[in-house]
């Protein structure tokens, strides 16, 4: 039984040098970290949790003035999660589980807004992250992770997880980027919907003509709704199925593909060429 409908939320972008995207490479590119709601008529899921909330004010006072620069952080107030979620008429009380794709700073943020919520990591996931050391330490935050200590988490197996026992959700393990590294496949009867001011629609092209910041001068790269960027999302079911598969050029910058039968890939901080967070079927 497919999932209802899949929502790509806007998201914080930080630079990073290109050698963090794909081994041996010089410079600089922008890359987003991407937030995601799945609609299952057994429960709301949200695949990572961003940022900390405290750090959409004063991001400086919550990572330090080292990791914002060395990241370059680009945020804006209403990128925060619950923000995104009231948007589409949704509280943070009304998730029902949350997904950790891994446990670096960028996607741990917020874990703790969610406690009435069903947790699930990578295995090995969190003892990587309690005992990461060296370069390895800096991209984690163990602050983000002490308050969820008494909160419900399953840590899956490497044979991967039947999220809803239906096959519209399946969470696998993807090694590489972290040792527990997760990601999904996803099954949808419904839509892929964009959120205000996201940045893509199932994916996108990150590296946009349009000017910065200036809503509604992109569109959805995958035409399954043909909408603007910057418009409210849509809720209407489409036909047929669309592939957008977001891939990192050899220059390490970002680009993406829109085809039939629907793939979607999150491309952050992998050193490869391709590097798959979510994977859709649009039924």
């Amino acid at each position: 039984m497919p999932a209802d409908r899949l929502y790509a939320f806007d998201a914080p972008r930080g630079t990073v040098p290109r050698s963090d995207m794909v081994v041996g490479l010089d410079g600089e590119v922008t890359i987003p970290t991407g937030l995601y709601l799945i609609e299952h008529r057994e429960g709301r899921v949200l695949f990572d949790t961003g940022l900390a909330f405290d750090a959409f004010d004063d991001p400086v006072a919550v990572y330090g003035q080292g990791m914002v620069d060395h990241l370059r952080m680009q945020i804006r107030p209403e990128q925060r999660i619950d923000r995104q979620l009231a948007r589409i008429g949704l509280r943070c009380g009304d998730i029902t589980h949350v997904i950790m794709s891994h446990a670096h700073l960028d996607h741990t943020g917020s874990l703790d807004r969610f406690p009435t919520a069903r947790f699930y990591t990578g295995p090995g996931e969190l003892a990587f992250a309690e005992s990461a050391q060296g370069r390895l330490a800096q991209n984690v935050r163990l602050a983000d992770l002490e308050p969820t200590r008494g909160f419900a988490w399953t840590e899956v197996s490497p044979v991967g997880l039947d999220l809803f026992g239906d096959g519209s959700v399946l969470i696998e393990h993807a090694p590489g980027h972290t040792p527990g590294q997760l990601v999904l496949v996803v099954s949808l009867a419904g839509s892929c919907s964009c959120s205000p001011r996201t940045p893509s629609t199932c994916g996108s092209d990150w590296r946009s003509s349009g000017p910065t910041g200036s809503p509604g001068t992109r569109r959805c790269p995958s035409r399954a709704c043909g909408r603007s960027i910057g418009s409210p999302p849509s809720t209407e079911p489409r036909s047929g199925s669309i592939t957008i598969r977001t891939t990192t050029r050899r220059d390490g910058s970002c680009r993406s593909t829109a085809r039939r039968a629907t793939r979607i890939f999150k491309c952050h901080y992998q050193n490869r060429g391709d590097c798959p967070s979510i994977v859709a079927r649009q039924h």
